[in-house]
């Protein structure tokens, strides 16, 4: 399957923040405005549901005890709601972010790159972890300089977060075809493995990747993470691009991982590229399904809040179980 290609298409503007919070060039910034922006629509919501602080309202019932009762729900929406405390159990986030070539891939219809994207969630979703006094780490994979950043409780986590992202952005590798084959960079399952050994229990595991590798290598990680009791989920994040494939024009394509380039003519492959690539898609989702974990697919011109929310309901559950 292809995995990246310096060809472009038209540009469209998306109308769903992502282009305001793409103009940003503060990664914090970013992340601050993405949780505003999820704590809008948890406060136009005022049914059972997650709040920022993970917790849950339900309505009144006879009998409940008036001292949870929830007034600033009831000034909004003149009904009564209790609201329910936090669980006191605190889990580890552990964020395993791809800092592949193909990562930094941006076509003209997308408002940033697939990394830029997931590092905003990555540096939201750290805040909002340590705001419920859970510790939050972070590990990248895909190069050939991996780093890991490991699990604290600090409030300036998120910060060391988000410098060490912005630093480890992926560099595309270019190459010839006739050059000798390049050193691999590290996989998602030895990075699995990797974090196996450096988690001393049981944690919530996002991990933020295209999950461009062969579907065989992501199950055995995934598997791993599911052997060692770990919450798991997978958000996949791609470029509109790599799945409409909507190239027109004969052109040279460039691997972004030292793959080396290939004249294609894309009138030709579009069909049975498409084909391939809701095939690993579902191959994906399947592998997912399979070991009871999360698989939230997140298009770059697509809203980003969905997927804070089902990281919030995946904390949420866990803590539920764990308490």
């Amino acid at each position: 399957m292809a995995r990246t290609t310096t060809a472009s298409t038209t540009r469209t503007p998306t109308h769903d923040g992502n282009e305001h919070l793409a103009s940003l060039g503060s990664v914090e910034l970013r992340a601050r405005l993405l949780i505003e922006g999820l704590a809008a629509g948890l406060h136009r919501s005022p049914l059972r549901g997650l709040s920022l602080e993970f917790a849950e309202h339900r309505p009144y019932a006879p009998g409940d005890d008036l001292r949870h009762l929830d007034w600033k729900a009831y000034g909004k929406t003149d009904r009564l709601y209790l609201k329910r405390h936090h669980q006191e159990t605190n889990v580890d986030l552990m964020l395993l972010v791809d800092t592949s070539g193909s990562m930094a891939y941006r076509s003209d219809n997308a408002p940033w790159s697939k990394y830029d994207a997931a590092i905003t969630l990555v540096t939201a979703l750290t805040l909002l972890a340590l705001n419920q006094h859970d510790r939050a780490g972070i590990q990248t994979f895909g190069s050939l300089k991996p780093t890991q950043l490991p699990v604290s409780s600090s409030r300036s986590q998120w910060l060391r977060a988000a410098h060490t992202l912005e630093h480890d952005k992926p560099q595309p590798r270019h190459r010839n075809n006739d050059d000798p084959e390049p050193p691999k960079a590290e996989d998602l399952a030895r990075a699995v493995t990797r974090l196996d050994a450096q988690l001393t229990r049981r944690s919530i595991v996002i991990i933020l990747s295209d999950l461009f590798d062969e579907p065989d290598a992501i199950q055995r990680a995934l598997a791993r993470l599911r052997f060692a009791g770990h919450d798991v989920m997978l958000l996949q994040v791609i470029d509109p691009a790599e799945r409409a494939f909507p190239f027109s024009t004969s052109s040279e394509f460039d691997g972004l991982e030292a793959e080396g380039k290939q004249p294609i003519d894309p009138a030709l492959v579009a069909p049975a590229y498409r084909s391939i690539f809701e095939q690993h898609l579902t191959s994906i989702t399947r592998a997912a399904a399979a070991m009871s974990f999360d698989h939230l697919l997140l298009e770059t011109d697509r809203p980003m809040i969905p997927a804070l929310r089902h990281a919030l309901a995946l904390r949420s559950s866990t803590a539920q179980r764990r308490g």
